[in-house]
């Protein structure tokens, strides 16, 4: 990766939750060629102790609102499964 794009996972960060022990998932808001996204992108430690991303989901801003519900139809659903 060129020097000048690296990335934080800190950088334009609204929210942050664990995926598991090894991984955290950052939801942060960018820009890009004049773009204005969100990205929630999975990010872990490699060997030398520098967290690099992995894999994740980059949407115009303008998706959140489908994505939201598209979340609260996913939690809904799975309240409805046994032993969740």
């Amino acid at each position: 990766m060129n020097e000048n794009r690296r990335i934080s996972p800190d950088a334009g960060l609204v929210a942050r939750f664990a995926k598991n022990s090894r991984e955290d998932v950052p939801v942060r808001l960018t820009e890009y060629n004049g773009h204005k996204l969100v990205d929630i992108r999975a990010w872990c430690e490699d060997a030398d102790g520098a967290m690099k991303p992995t894999k994740g989901l980059t949407l115009r801003r303008e998706c959140l609102p489908d994505l939201l519900d598209a979340v609260k139809a996913a939690v809904a659903a799975a309240a409805q499964e046994p032993g969740l």
